[in-house]
C-alpha cells in the first residue's frame, strides 16, 4: 500500500480471496526489502534468543534452560490461526508497523521431527503412446518429498498455498544446503503435501506401445492402448516411485488391464513400485481414453 500504518494489529489471510475490481489492491513495487532470506533471519533471531538465554542465568546455549527461552521465543513469534469462512486467517501476536510499498513475513508454522517421505514421481501422458516416436518418454522423473498432514504424523494443520523451500545438510556440522523449492496448493487437514525437488537424473522410465486399437462406444470412439513401462534405477539405493496419468488425462482414462496393483489417489491411478539397485522393473497396462 501506499500508506504506512504504525503499531498497528495485523491480520493475514491465507488463500486467493474472490475480488471485484472496486476492491482490487493496487500493485505497488516495494522499495524495501531485506538482504537476508527467511532461514538467514532464523539464525540471527535464534542468535539473539540465546544471548538472552545467557543473560537470564543459563549456564550455556545447551543449557535446558536456554534451549526452553529459545523455543519459547520462537513460538511466541508465531501467528494466531483463526477460521475465516472457508478460509484461515492468522493474527500476528503483536503489533507491528507497516510502512508504506512494504512487504512482511508472517511465521504462521513451526513444527519439528515431522517424518517425511522420499520418494519419485512420473506423470505420463498419451504423447508416451506415440507408436512412430522411438518410445522412450520425454516426461521426467522428479524426486519429491511427501508429508503426511496430520496429527499423528506430527503436523495436522491447515498448509497455505505458497512456496515450500527445502534445505538439507549432510551432518549438523556443515551448513545447510538448499535442496528444492516448489509451489503447493492450499492443503487441507488429512491430505499429503507434496514438494517436488528436482529431476531426478539417475531414474529413467520408457514407454513400449505393444498394440493399438480402437473401440465403439456408445457415439464415440475409444483408443485401446496396451503399453508396458520400464523403470531403470541408477542409484545404489532401493527406491519408491509412482506412476500415473496427468490430472488433464485421468478425467477420461480407463484401467482395463494391469500387471501391477494400483490405488485410486485424488481421482488418478497410481503405481507405486519399489526398484532395486542398479536394476529394472516393468508395469503393463491395457487403458482405454
Amino acid at each position: 500500500q501506499s500508506t504506512a500504518f504504525l503499531n498497528a494489529p495485523v491480520e493475514v489471510v491465507a488463500g486467493n480471496i474472490e475480488l471485484d475490481e472496486d476492491t482490487q489492491s493496487e500493485e505497488i513495487p516495494p522499495t524495501k526489502k531485506s538482504d537476508m532470506c527467511w532461514y538467514d533471519r532464523l539464525i540471527v533471531s535464534k542468535s539473539r534468543l540465546q544471548k538472552m538465554a545467557l543473560l537470564s542465568g543459563s549456564s550455556g546455549v545447551g543449557d535446558s534452560g536456554a534451549e526452553e527461552v529459545i523455543v519459547t521465543g520462537i513460538r511466541a513469534s508465531l501467528a494466531e490461526e483463526r477460521a475465516l469462512g472457508d478460509y484461515k486467517m492468522y493474527v500476528l501476536p503483536n503489533a507491528t508497523d507497516m510502512l508504506a510499498q512494504q512487504i512482511k513475513q508472517v511465521r504462521m508454522i513451526e513444527e519439528r521431527n515431522i517424518p517425511i517421505e522420499h520418494l519419485f514421481s512420473f506423470e505420463f501422458s498419451d504423447d508416451d503412446f506415440d507408436s512412430t516416436s522411438s518410445n522412450n518418454s520425454d516426461s521426467e522423473v522428479f524426486s519429491i518429498i511427501r508429508l503426511q498432514n496430520k496429527k499423528a504424523e506430527g503436523l495436522g494443520k491447515a498448509l497455505p498455498a505458497g512456496t515450500m523451500i527445502v534445505y538439507d545438510r549432510a551432518n549438523e556440522q556443515q551448513a545447510p544446503v538448499l535442496i528444492g523449492e516448489d509451489d503447493i496448493r492450499d492443503t487441507p487437514i488429512g491430505l499429503p503435501a507434496d514438494i517436488r525437488l528436482s529431476v531426478a537424473e539417475n531414474i529413467k522410465v520408457s514407454a513400449r506401445t505393444i498394440r493399438e486399437t480402437t473401440k465403439k462406444r456408445q457415439d464415440e470412439v475409444r483408443d485401446v492402448i496396451d503399453v508396458e513401462f520400464s523403470v531403470s534405477n541408477a542409484n545404489d539405493y532401493e527406491i519408491n516411485i509412482e506412476l500415473s496419468p496427468y490430472a488433464y488425462m485421468a478425467r477420461d482414462l480407463q484401467v482395463m488391464k494391469s500387471s501391477r496393483k494400483y490405488q485410486k489417489i485424488k481421482g488418478r491411478p497410481v503405481w507405486r513400485m519399489k526398484v532395486s539397485a542398479f536394476q529394472q522393473e516393468r508395469v503393463r497396462m491395457t487403458l482405454e481414453m
